[in-house]
């Protein structure tokens, strides 16, 4: 094999290594890097980081003349990944996200050969691997930085703000925003990479003596924190497998007395388990687990996994396509799933993912995977290496292992990090294990000048994506001055648009932004303007996505709004076949059926929305001229439907016991309180049969003192103690919201108490409302496009504040309760029949 090279082709491929390590750890190390990589001008960056890998993989053809083979049936399985990715995207539903994401897992692949080629030196790949030590070492070192400075002091601080008033809130890393996000932008992100970083910061310290062992030694304990700071499930179980793997191959190949080795790995475990047990939010899983009641803790993975099954099902031999699943999700999305995990961009588990985008070509893939990490393995066990060698692929197959096990509840392979870690990995296990030279090939420069081709061709492609980019993130410069330059927004987004047609990003932002410029304009020769062009933008992004509620949503209000009802009643009758438990989704479909004149259909929407999302019966809305004549009968039809569901069969005790508690608690709302009893008496919750008992004439005090301390017991306390009354709401709302009341809803709450001559019509008649429109947070992130202003819905939610924010429990409801939504999914379905035949 002839190494020799010209200084020029030297100096170019160093140039090359140097500018691809950047760029990788640029994305490693930057804030927030994973959403930033879906903004202008850090797209760019990042593909440019990808293409450094492939030039400098296309010098080496032509400098060396030959293959870097990977070697060990490595390449048959590189081979594999390759024709999935060729035939999936000629076959892909939508094919030009699969061409976007099939270019950017080539360009690894090409890296994965091209660092193959250069570990072939031992000198370097060791040099590579202790690089990567230090840049994980600034991983967790900026990470707690960011997250302490970001988000626990401040939050330590605000918790400090509630105790003064009397509140004790204790830091909760159960919610989600507090979890240790930095710098990949998601905890399980950052749970992946430090289960892969560990065990080579522990090869690191075997290795190195001196000032270096007491560094890696200390990364580790720092990651160890670091890792406990992001609650991540998956993350800890991953780094429960790296020390089951740990203490198997050091049983087989270590020479310390096995006696050692077991008490060492007891004692790992015992951390591990203790690091466990001191996080609230992992503590309450395992505990939920051992007493039966984990279920619904796994409904967010059970959704995914069961919607990624159905997708590729739906064409085994080529699924629906790389990239496809954000836009094609909701189509395949089980109508149990209830209003959990309605958008999402990624399925949360490997396997489930690659099935769902490349079929059977993704399980051949993880099954070849499975089979050829065993094969690796058993290489390392028959190859006399070096210990150095040895220690190194030791420990690197056990961050793959631990890896593969947080891969079950993850899915990172988009995330440049862990991409790229996982291929300086696999590049070092092959050039560790390789016993051939590579194979010298007289035909590669005409092979790299076929590859130059073919990316030249690629960069062709790609450029009027990254235009279109560029002149979008202009158009939301336009918008975001003092004062909006509309004119230049609409006339970039539509450029935008036109470079790239079958993006829906561009659409749905100029359709959402003229819909509520027109909403506010004071002519009505405008208005209407704005409202056509708002439209036919919807109707272009529904073309580009086809399967998106949210367009089909705010379509339909828009439509509403143009005075077209029977066309708005197309529209969320899509919506609702999309997304039937989605909060609002019926609501709107009856009062477009009702704008011309389909009362009867309008109730049972009506009825089908309120079932679903009981609390809503008790809105302001239905007070609305056109809603509160047909109010009765959307309570009788929902009364109804309640007793007729109950008169079924096979009801599990969790639907009946809900079904009653609707009932009841409705029965309650309208005034019929001896029905009301029959319901709640047996059925009904502490605090449902507290409101009942003070609207049949028991003493508010007496009642109160048979609850459990909690934000309606503080409710309860405020009305009688009015002396008290603004102490106590504010207790109940700190306990409630975790945050200070604001002054201007205490002021409201208090007026509306003293106005009030009984607690039942303070609640029923006299009780503060406010309205607000629900954002749709991550939308931005979910359709892989950030730059834009995150939308929220049309509809405008109104809601009774004492009810939605003290006493939600009175009307039972659940993100996730399958039961209750097969058993609504008939009659949805039959009223969507309907529609559609009218």
């Amino acid at each position: 094999m002839n190494r020799t090279s010209s200084p020029s082709q030297s100096s170019s491929g160093q140039l090359l290594a140097l500018l691809t390590a950047g760029f990788y750890a640029l994305f490693t190390l930057m804030p927030d890097s994973h959403s930033l990589m879906v903004v202008w001008p850090w797209v760019l960056i990042w593909q440019v980081g990808l293409l450094c890998p492939v030039l400098w993989g296309l010098g080496i053809s032509f400098r060396a003349r030959c293959f870097p083979q990977l070697g060990n049936n490595l390449d048959f399985g590189v081979g594999v990944v390759i024709a999935s990715l060729i035939v999936t995207t000629i076959f892909a539903e939508l094919p030009n996200p699969a061409r976007w994401y099939s270019w950017a897992s080539l360009c690894f692949i090409v890296a994965l050969y091209t660092l193959n080629y250069w570990f072939d030196h031992p000198e370097r790949r060791y040099r590579c691997l202790r690089w990567q030590g230090y840049l994980s070492l600034a991983f967790i070192f900026i990470s707690l930085t960011l997250w302490g400075t970001q988000t626990l002091f401040p939050e330590l601080d605000r918790l400090e703000q509630l105790e003064a008033v009397g509140a004790s809130v204790r830091f909760d890393l159960s919610v989600l925003e507090l979890r240790n996000w930095a710098p990949l932008g998601h905890q399980n992100y950052v749970a992946g990479y430090l289960v892969l970083a560990l065990p080579l910061l522990a090869a690191l310290a075997i290795l190195e003596p001196g000032w270096r062992r007491w560094l890696w030694w200390s990364g580790i304990g720092l990651g160890l924190m670091d890792l406990y700071t992001t609650s991540s499930r998956g993350g800890w179980l991953g780094l429960l497998a790296v020390l089951l793997t740990a203490l198997a191959i050091a049983l087989l190949r270590s020479a310390i007395p096995r006696i050692w080795l077991v008490l060492s790995a007891l004692g790992s475990v015992l951390v591990v388990l203790l690091f466990i047990f001191a996080n609230n939010r992992l503590r309450s899983l395992l505990l939920a687990l051992f007493s039966g009641e984990g279920g619904g803790q796994f409904a967010y993975r059970l959704i995914t996994m069961t919607t990624g099954w159905q997708m590729g099902k739906s064409d085994l031999f080529t699924g629906v396509g790389l990239g496809n699943v954000p836009w094609l999700y909701q189509e395949y999305l089980p109508d149990w799933a209830g209003y959990e995990a309605q958008l999402i961009y990624q399925l949360h588990s490997t396997p489930a993912q690659l099935f769902a985008e490349l079929g059977l070509w993704g399980v051949l893939i993880q099954l070849g995977a499975v089979v050829l990490f065993g094969y690796l393995v058993w290489r390392w066990f028959a190859t006399k290496l070096d210990s150095t060698d040895l220690i190194i692929a030791g420990s690197l197959f056990c961050a793959l292992f631990g890896y593969v096990v947080v891969s079950l509840t993850d899915y990172q392979l988009d995330n440049i990090a862990i991409s790229g870690t996982l291929v300086i990995y696999l590049a070092a296990i092959a050039s560790i294990l390789r016993q051939k030279d590579f194979v010298t090939l007289p035909s590669a420069p005409q092979l790299g000048l076929a590859g130059l081709g073919f990316t030249v061709a690629v960069l062709i492609w790609l450029f009027p994506i990254h235009r279109g980019w560029q002149v979008s993130s202009q158009g939301f410069s336009a918008l975001a001055q003092a004062e909006p330059n509309w004119e230049g927004f609409v006339e970039r987004l539509t450029q935008a648009h036109k470079l790239v047609p079958w993006e829906p990003y561009y659409s749905y932002q100029l359709g959402w932004n003229l819909g509520e410029r027109a909403l506010t304009a004071g002519n009505a020769a405008q208005h209407q303007d704005l409202l056509a062009q708002s439209v036919n933008w919807f109707e272009a992004g529904l073309e580009a996505s086809r399967d998106r509620e949210f367009g089909y949503t705010n379509l339909g209000w828009l439509q509403l709004k143009q005075g077209n009802p029977q066309e708005a009643t197309q529209s969320f009758a899509q919506s609702a076949q999309l997304l039937p438990a989605k909060r609002g989704v019926f609501y709107s479909l009856g009062l477009s059926l009702l704008a011309h004149n389909q009362t009867e259909l309008a109730v049972q929407a009506f009825s089908l929305e309120v079932l679903r999302n009981p609390i809503f019966m008790t809105s302001p809305l239905w007070t609305l001229p056109g809603l509160q004549p047909i109010y009765p009968q959307v309570m009788a039809s929902a009364i109804a439907q309640c007793s007729q569901l109950l008169n079924s069969d096979n009801l599990s005790t969790e639907l009946e016991t809900d079904l009653h508690q609707i009932r009841g608690s409705f029965l309650w709302w309208q005034g019929n309180l001896a029905g009301a009893k029959e319901d709640l008496q047996e059925y009904g919750s502490p605090l449902s049969q507290a409101v009942l008992k003070i609207s049949t004439g028991e003493a508010v005090a007496s009642v109160e003192k048979t609850l459990s301390p909690s934000p309606a017991q503080q409710l309860l306390l405020a009305w009688v103690q009015p002396e008290q009354r603004s102490q106590h709401l504010q207790q109940a709302w700190i306990r409630a919201r975790k945050e200070m009341i604001p002054e201007e809803r205490l002021e409201a709450l208090l007026t509306s108490m003293t106005n009030a001559e009984t607690f039942e019509s303070w609640l029923k008649q006299k009780a503060p409302t406010w309205q607000y429109r629900r954002q749709r947070l991550g939308f931005g992130v979910n359709m892989r496009h950030l730059g834009g202003a995150t939308p929220s819905d049309y509809f405008q939610v109104v809601e009774n504040i004492p009810i939605v924010v003290w006493l939600n429990s009175l009307f039972p409801t659940s993100a996730y309760f399958p039961d209750l939504d097969l058993a609504l999914q008939p009659q949805r379905q039959a009223l969507l029949q309907q529609v559609e035949q009218r």
